[in-house]
């Protein structure tokens, strides 16, 4: 099983490696710059072979660290996302990025297509009993 969150947030230190990485809210607050990255929901499409087609969808939200001034590194951050946050690591493609700036935090919804295949893992043939031998003539 493969953490599609986890692999969001090596993508995100790839681009941003001196901000912080939170997958639930804080007690104390983040420190920022931060980002929240939160999985909204999943959508499953059953295949043949109990193979499926999995949509992770997200929501990622960027705190930036000048909370006076937030302009211009949230500008920064968007166009960093939009140039670098499209496939995780041969592992998936982003789809349907879609950044808002709001309240001085930057949003960013996409989701995760994947293909599920089943892998089955018992053992398909124990042993095999054989009784034979070989002509002595070549016969």
């Amino acid at each position: 099983m493969i953490d599609v969150t986890g692999e969001i947030i090596k993508k995100l230190y790839e681009i941003a490696p001196n901000s912080n990485f939170y997958r639930d809210n804080v007690q104390g607050g983040f420190k920022e710059p931060a980002f929240l990255v939160n999985r909204l929901t999943t959508s499953l499409q059953k295949q043949f072979f109990k193979n499926q087609d999995r949509t992770y969808y997200y929501q990622v939200i960027y705190m930036p660290e000048d909370e006076d001034n937030p302009s211009e590194e949230l500008a920064n951050m968007d166009s960093m996302i939009m140039d670098n946050f499209d496939v995780l690591d041969s592992f998936a493609l982003v789809k349907d990025l879609n950044i808002q700036t709001k309240d001085n935090l930057l949003y960013i919804d996409f989701n995760i297509p994947v293909r599920a295949d089943y892998v089955d893992k018992d053992a398909k043939q124990g042993s095999l009993k054989y009784q034979g031998g070989l002509k002595e003539d070549g016969r």
